[in-house]
Order: structure tokens, then C-alpha cells, then sequence
């Protein structure tokens, strides 16, 4: 949501499911790599600027006129003007789905309660080989089914598990090569990286 203002995110969403024959575009929706944008720009009310773009992308996607006060932290944020609206001259065949990869609690209720589905990183805090382990990652899911359903929100819950993997013949070469990748995702988490 701090990359892109939401026009040409819709946008863009729009004319990639329009491209696609028919098949759904799913979008992976967060507020963004630490280690890329997080000391460069202000990210206020992270959690409410990823439900208003989402919210918004759905309603422009869906061929409906989008009054901008109703969205008042991506307005203020992009400067979009105070009575402003906005309408896509297209909408896609297919619904886009949106996804969370939840790395907090705030993040997993949303994705609870709003998105289509959550995207399970190893990397983080509910997928890691030890919370798989001990039950955490399974507990998470039905915590979710139950924030869901208290949302009023009868669609189901879909879920990926992203399992990222370092393969060479060289075993140090394997473990050398995923340092760099999870020092990348480790940026904002370092304590709980320690931890694991």
C-alpha cells in the first residue's frame, strides 16, 4: 500500500486478470519488505492500509464507483484529493483473490476476516520448523477458522504453505546460499530468528 497508490494498483490488477484468460490472479498483499522500504518511507496504520487496499482494489475490480473518504489513510498518504472518487472502465471476468503472509497477529486476523486466503512462510513466527513441530502452526489455523467465522465471513479459509529450500551437492554451499535469504527476511524479526 506505501509502493502504489490504489488506482494504479487496481489498475494493474485488473488488466493482468484480464489477460489471463479466465484463470484467477491471486495477489500476495502486505505492507511491503523491511529490509527494502522500512527505513524510507512512513508506513502509518499498517494493518488499516493493507484493508483499505484491499477493500478498494475489490470494490474498483468489481465496477464500483470508489469514493475516497471512505479510505481516509490512503488519502491522506497519497494526497488524493478530499471529496475525490474513481471508477475502472473495466472489471475482469474472475474475481482477484487477495492473500496475506502473515508475519504478526494483527496481519492474521486480517487475513481471517477479509482475504481469501493466507500465505504460510516458513520464515515466519507460525510456519517455522518448530511451531510445525509443536503444534503452533495447526492451533494458528483453527484460531483463524474462528476469528473467520466471528467475522461473518462464510467463505473457506485457503491456505499455502510456502517452503523455501537450499539444494546443492555441497551441503556448506546449500546453507551458505540460503544466509543471504534469510538474513533478507530476518530484517525486522531479528530477536525471533535468534530464538528459532
Amino acid at each position: 500500500p506505501y509502493a502504489r497508490n490504489p488506482m494504479d494498483m487496481a489498475t494493474a490488477f485488473g488488466t493482468i486478470a484480464e489477460i489471463m484468460n479466465d484463470q484467477e490472479l491471486t495477489v500476495g498483499i502486505s505492507t511491503g519488505a523491511w529490509a527494502i522500504q522500512g527505513g524510507l518511507v512512513d508506513q502509518p496504520s499498517p494493518t488499516q492500509s493493507v484493508r483499505e487496499s484491499i477493500d478498494l482494489s475489490r470494490r474498483l475490480l468489481a465496477g464500483e464507483d470508489v469514493h475516497f473518504p471512505d479510505y481516509p489513510i490512503l488519502s491522506a498518504y497519497f494526497h488524493i484529493k478530499e471529496h475525490a472518487k474513481f471508477h475502472l472502465q473495466f472489471h475482469p471476468q474472475r474475481p482477484v483473490t487477495f492473500w496475506i503472509p502473515p508475519k504478526g497477529p494483527r496481519m492474521l486476523q486480517l487475513a481471517a476476516e477479509l482475504c481469501d486466503g493466507v500465505i504460510f512462510n516458513t520464515y515466519t513466527q507460525y510456519a517455522a520448523l518448530p511451531f510445525m513441530r509443536d503444534g503452533t502452526l495447526e492451533r494458528t489455523i483453527g484460531e483463524m477458522e474462528r476469528m473467520r467465522t466471528a467475522a461473518g465471513n462464510k467463505t473457506p479459509l485457503r491456505r499455502i504453505f510456502k517452503l523455501d529450500v537450499s539444494l546443492d551437492e555441497d551441503g556448506d554451499a546449500a546453507r551458505l546460499f540460503a544466509q543471504n535469504f534469510v538474513s533478507f527476511n530476518a530484517a525486522d524479526d531479528a530477536d525471533r530468528y535468534r530464538a528459532l
